[in-house]
């Protein structure tokens, strides 16, 4: 980490999350690439890893790029991160998870657990 240069990035803690969501996403990503989706599970973890520390993205990825082949294509970790975090702009999260329900709230019985892992939507 100690490599990382980001101009781009103001505020350091801002930039630590960043940089924590890109290493575990290009750990991910190199290390783990035994079924399709692959991808779409360290993409998961990227955002995981921001919403959970208050941040979003303010902005997409550039045209024609795929952060996972950018991972895979690069020598290591810190040179991944070198290229890509330029392309993110982090902003403070506007959801506020406090209004949400926990979900044992929810998902309180082994049919609504089966139902919210088959993505089928409750009959009642």
């Amino acid at each position: 980490q100690s490599e990382i240069k980001s101009d781009s990035q103001s505020n350091n803690f801002e930039n630590l999350i960043l940089i924590q969501a890109l290493e575990m996403f290009y750990y991910w990503v190199t290390f783990a690439p035994l079924t399709r989706g692959t991808a779409a599970c360290g993409y998961a973890a990227f955002y995981a890893i921001l919403l959970s520390n208050g941040y979003m993205l303010s902005n997409v990825l550039p045209k024609d790029k795929q952060l996972d082949w950018e991972a895979i294509l690069q020598q290591n970790c810190d040179d991944f991160i070198n290229k890509v975090i330029t392309w993110f702009h982090l902003k403070k999260c506007d959801i506020n998870i406090d209004s949400y329900n926990d979900a044992i709230d929810s998902i309180n019985t082994y049919k609504n657990m089966i139902q919210i892992l088959s993505l089928v939507k409750p009959l009642n």
